[in-house]
């Protein structure tokens, strides 16, 4: 995984969750417009502020235009507080640094994707083997048990994992974050055993 400087790229939008990889408050994300495009996003909802105002003494009233920032995007009454914890949650991250939080979710994933694959023909992984390609998310298969089956074991055994259920896809995902460690790892690699 490598970081993203979006004006290095040159990247017109951006959109993230808040509350998985960022540790934020549910309900939180941000979309990021490149200032030269924000008249090609279309605001579809607008509040307070969104707007530069109206001409109400031509019949139909004119609309004047949105305001030349992100606040166009604002619509109605925010949640102060959780964006108050988003933004105690970048804080967190960048003071722990975000090499580091790569550098340790690869090293799990990596420990983690290197013990499933010793159990050989049991499982299929989907996840690419290659460490430039793999990330911090480890997707497999057990070939002996269904997923949603696994998935019970696993949340009897501790263990909080998502299960795939979208496209028929019928997999096990696992991401290994800061917060982890591996004895977790050897913990979840010996549940997967006790079935595969």
């Amino acid at each position: 995984m490598t970081m993203l400087d979006l004006k290095d790229m040159d990247c017109d939008f951006y959109a993230s969750c808040g509350h998985k990889w960022m540790c934020g408050p549910k309900g939180t994300g941000f979309l990021y417009v490149k200032k030269e495009m924000l008249d090609v996003v279309q605001a579809r909802w607008v509040g307070g502020y969104s707007d530069t105002g109206w001409d109400m003494t031509v019949d139909p009233p004119e609309f004047k235009g949105y305001v030349p920032e992100a606040h166009r995007y604002d619509f109605a009454t925010q949640n102060a507080a959780i964006y108050i914890g988003l933004g105690a949650s970048v804080d967190f991250l960048y003071n722990i640094g975000m090499e580091n939080i790569v550098r340790r979710g690869n090293s799990l994933a990596g420990h983690l994707q290197g013990e499933l694959l010793k159990l050989g023909d049991k499982l299929e992984m989907l996840t690419p083997t290659e460490e430039a390609s793999r990330g911090m998310v480890i997707g497999f298969r057990l070939k002996n048990i269904a997923f949603d089956k696994f998935g019970e074991h696993a949340t009897k055994k501790g263990f909080r994992i998502r299960l795939v259920a979208e496209s028929h896809l019928n997999s096990i995902r696992v991401s290994t974050h800061l917060y982890n460690n591996f004895d977790e790892i050897t913990r979840f690699v010996e549940a997967v055993k006790e079935v595969a």
